[in-house]
């Protein structure tokens, strides 16, 4: 039961964290949603830790660089600098193609 609530308690926070983040960024559409995709990443994609027991990404992270003595965190932040990546590649894609689409729109009725 307790599991349960744990991550209960770390989505409802990490919803909440997001939302806050949210509201700020609402002239930037774009960067919005790539601050919601890299929060969600970071704070609710599941690691295993011990035989059957998961945590979020960023609590397996800290418990394994900062408190575990004979830790090897090099599969965590294998996993994590790779997905980080990817998100903010795909984002750099969307942004391009966005930058594209309105500077065509923009010079659309213009003739030479």
């Amino acid at each position: 039961m307790g599991y349960l609530i744990a991550w209960f308690v770390s989505v409802t926070a990490s919803v909440l964290l997001i939302g806050a983040f949210f509201y700020p960024f609402r002239r930037f559409r774009i960067f919005r949603w790539f601050v919601v995709a890299l929060g969600l990443f970071w704070l609710l994609v599941p690691w295993q830790f011990e035989d059957g027991l998961y945590a979020p990404l960023y609590v397996v992270f800290g418990f394994q660089v900062f408190l575990e003595r004979d830790a090897n965190p090099a599969a965590v932040l294998t996993f994590a600098v790779f997905g980080t990546a990817l998100i903010t590649s795909i984002w750099l894609i969307v942004v391009a193609v966005d930058m594209y689409l309105k500077s065509k729109a923009k010079y659309r009725d213009i003739e030479f």
